[in-house]
């Protein structure tokens, strides 16, 4: 019942994984992240990452992408860069 509600696996945290993905140096804030299982053992993740810039977003991607498979399981990874407006 859980899979079919795609609620947040039990597994991982997703303040743990959010705080990760924020405190990636290039990475200045993280908003919209939702986690949740797709079928038994498979998750999806999906965020907004706030960048400092779009120059080094696809070593930053490759990184952010290769922490969430190794540490927390998860395969299928949704980033959207964003740069900061200024104020």
């Amino acid at each position: 019942m859980h899979v079919l509600m795609e609620g947040v696996p039990k597994t991982v945290s997703l303040h743990e994984v959010g705080e990760q993905l924020a405190h990636t140096p290039g990475v200045i804030a993280v908003h919209d992240l939702h986690i949740w299982t797709l079928t038994s053992g498979m998750m999806a993740l999906s965020a907004h990452l706030e960048v400092e810039a779009l120059t080094n977003w696809p070593e930053l991607l490759t990184l952010l992408r290769a922490r969430l498979i190794h540490q927390h399981g998860i395969e299928q990874i949704t980033l959207q860069p964003e740069l900061r407006r200024p104020a």
